[in-house]
């Protein structure tokens, strides 16, 4: 696990499985792109505020949301059928998948009128499906 404080961090996994949490502040998350990666954002309960940078790379990876309540993230490399989303569904007071929407036409990611996060190459994802990207722990 890599961790960082408040401010602009830049943190890079490497092979293997990377888990990687920048702290407060605006941060670029790369998850190396081996095998398989788990990029963790906890806008609300580890990281306080701020854009976060999400980038899986290539492989299998799970992008980590705890709480909606602080900033728009960016996912850079969604992959559908690859990667997957993951939700804290108690966090976020969700009561389904159906509490999540994806816009097809500017990539939001949304927790009922609240856009939480921002998929960067939506114009490839038509097929992105919140019944199977998205998971709800």
């Amino acid at each position: 696990m890599t961790y960082e404080d408040d401010g602009f961090d830049i943190l890079q996994g490497g092979k293997g499985d990377d888990l990687l949490n920048g702290g407060s502040g605006n941060d670029v998350l790369d998850g190396g792109g081996f095998n398989y990666d788990s990029n963790l954002n906890v806008t609300g309960v580890i990281v306080d505020d701020g854009t976060d940078i999400l980038i899986g790379g290539s492989g299998n990876d799970t992008f980590v949301f705890n709480t909606p309540e602080t900033g728009i993230d960016v996912i850079r490399d969604f992959t559908v059928l690859v990667d997957k989303i993951r939700i804290n569904q108690a966090n976020f007071g969700a009561t389904g998948i159906s509490d999540f929407s994806f816009d097809q036409t500017n990539g939001a990611l949304s927790f009922g009128s609240q856009q939480f996060a921002t998929l960067e190459n939506f114009a490839t994802l038509q097929n992105f499906d919140t019944n199977r990207d998205i998971q709800l722990v």
